[in-house]
């Protein structure tokens, strides 16, 4: 909607009963789920007040802050808040260093901070609209290939795979999904973490196409460009311009992403 419903005063009345901090439901999926829109509404009503000076995410960050007392859950939140600014191409210096530097002041784990600081990191050498730098991997047969030359006036989707269990098997299910939906796109996954011996059976077990599939060891000069454990996701244009250095492939406007460069 271009405009939010109009509704009545009654309608977020429940709201006065809501418990967001009952530690037995807090790993309970559909209250996190709740929960998670509830706070999301809330820092979109914000945003509405003064769309031309607030930042959605900055006003995200600041309802998690005030309405949620568990440490870890807010921990969780914030970093979630965050990683989802590091999406957003067209936030401005300034006002990514705004919602950064509220994380970085009001988050208590340590880990997560770790985390965010390789994540600006490794952002920051993928800048929207420059060409992508040159990515060496190694394919199936254990031959390096230089991604770059299989891109050429072709828009792509370089993801790379997480490590836990139902990341992979979400990212498995939406590769399909989007390939199907987007045949005019190239997808290219590279593993990060696996060894040479996992990796070929990871490949051959989902069934992944071979000529589709890379690998980066950890001794390569390039790794700690994409290190991590996330689905980390770069698109790319049909002249190799980065259109977004830092999207996770489980972001629920990657589609919209793709949408934007055909």
């Amino acid at each position: 909607l271009k405009e939010a419903p109009v509704l009545s005063d009654e309608f977020y009345k429940y709201r006065e009963n809501i418990e967001l901090d009952d530690s037995s439901l807090i790993n309970y999926g559909p209250n996190m789920a709740f929960i998670n829109t509830y706070l999301y509404n809330l820092a979109s009503s914000e945003k509405r007040k003064d769309p031309e000076n607030k930042i959605f995410e900055l006003e995200f960050l600041k309802v998690v802050n005030e309405k949620i007392d568990d440490e870890n859950y807010k921990n969780n939140l914030l970093a979630k808040g965050v990683w989802g600014s590091l999406s957003n191409k067209n936030l401005s210096d300034e006002d990514a260093k705004s919602i950064q530097e509220f994380f970085f002041a009001n988050c208590s784990d340590d880990n997560y901070k770790a985390e965010l600081k390789i994540s600006i990191a490794q952002k920051e050498k993928l800048l929207c609209g420059e060409t992508l730098p040159k990515l060496t991997a190694v394919n199936f047969d254990n031959s390096e290939i230089e991604i770059n030359s299989l891109m050429e006036n072709t828009r792509t989707i370089i993801y790379f795979w997480p490590t836990d269990l139902s990341g992979i098997e979400l990212l498995n299910e939406k590769l399909n999904y989007l390939e199907k939906k987007h045949p005019e796109v190239l997808f290219i996954g590279i593993e990060r973490n696996k060894s040479e011996e996992d990796w070929k059976k990871f490949v051959a077990g989902k069934k992944l196409p071979k000529n589709k599939q890379f690998r980066i060891s950890k001794s390569s000069d390039q790794y700690s460009w994409f290190e991590g454990d996330m689905a980390r996701t770069i698109i790319v244009n049909s002249k190799g311009k980065v259109e977004n250095g830092y999207v996770f492939f489980l972001d629920s406007n990657l589609n919209y992403y793709l949408k934007d460069i055909n």
